[in-house]
């Protein structure tokens, strides 16, 4: 959605800063992510995959920006789980071999206070995460959309956030390049050089054939593994049953296929 929001009369942060894997905890120092914003810029905001995690952060948000509007995509929660992991191993950030033994992990490295970013089990337990929002914020301020939704039909997705946001309903975004496509490597250096020329584009310009050439590249080089079916269905009972069976309630969708 990021990506899909370029064009728009938006100000999603410094491309230089916006993908910093360090995190910024003081006022000021965020406040500066948003200098390069314009008067031409209606809006100011920002993208992250943990904020709907943390339990603090939605108290946090609220406090700085009462009014914010806010918008959640969420995934099937054992592909979501499988999708980060086989990023993880793509990253060399992930220790285990196999998706199951990290998964089964998460409490322990919960309590060894692991990082966000390799806790897979409980990242997917979406009902408590959206609660809290929902306790801090109006039901108007927040968007909740299923991956489905953008897969379906991107356009339609994209043109209710932009129409939630306020911004133009009628741009066309660009749709066709994928990013961050996850698999495991075959030939590391390959896979480095990408993200290298991936960084120093973000920085000049981001042009769309550089884009393309990265994302052919990926392609080539990236061996993509898949999630087993049994295993998904097992896990998914095991863990998520009762969360999904909540979520359904709060957001008023049928999840069922996410049961199946």
């Amino acid at each position: 959605m990021f990506f899909a929001l370029q064009g728009q009369p938006v100000n999603f942060v410094d491309p230089r800063q916006w993908m910093s894997r360090n995190a910024i905890t003081e006022e000021p120092a965020y406040l500066r992510l948003f200098a390069s914003a314009k008067p031409s810029h209606k809006i100011r905001g920002e993208s992250s995959t943990i904020y709907l995690f943390v339990p603090r952060a939605a108290e946090a948000i609220h406090r700085a920006v009462p009014n914010a509007k806010l918008v959640a995509i969420l995934r099937q929660p054992v592909e979501r789980a499988f999708s980060h992991y086989v990023m993880n191993r793509r990253d060399r950030k992930e220790p285990r071999g196999e998706f199951r033994d990290a998964f089964q992990e998460d409490d322990q490295r919960t309590t060894e206070n692991w990082t966000y970013g390799l806790r897979y089990k409980s990242l997917g337990l979406y009902a408590p995460q959206v609660e809290r929002y929902l306790k801090m914020f109006s039901r108007h301020q927040l968007l909740v959309f299923l991956y489905e939704d953008f897969l379906t039909a991107p356009r339609d997705m994209l043109g209710k956030i932009f129409d939630f946001l306020d911004v133009d309903t009628e741009f066309k975004p660009h749709l066709t390049a994928r990013r961050n496509i996850s698999g495991i490597p075959r030939w590391r250096w390959v896979f480095n050089v990408c993200r290298k020329l991936s960084r120093w584009n973000r920085v000049v310009g981001d042009y769309a054939w550089v884009n393309a050439s990265i994302t052919r590249l990926d392609q080539i080089n990236l061996r993509r593994i898949s999630l087993d079916p049994e295993l998904k269905h097992e896990l998914t009972l095991a863990y998520y049953k009762e969360d999904i069976l909540t979520l359904q309630e709060m957001l008023n969708r049928d999840l069922s296929n996410w049961l199946s």
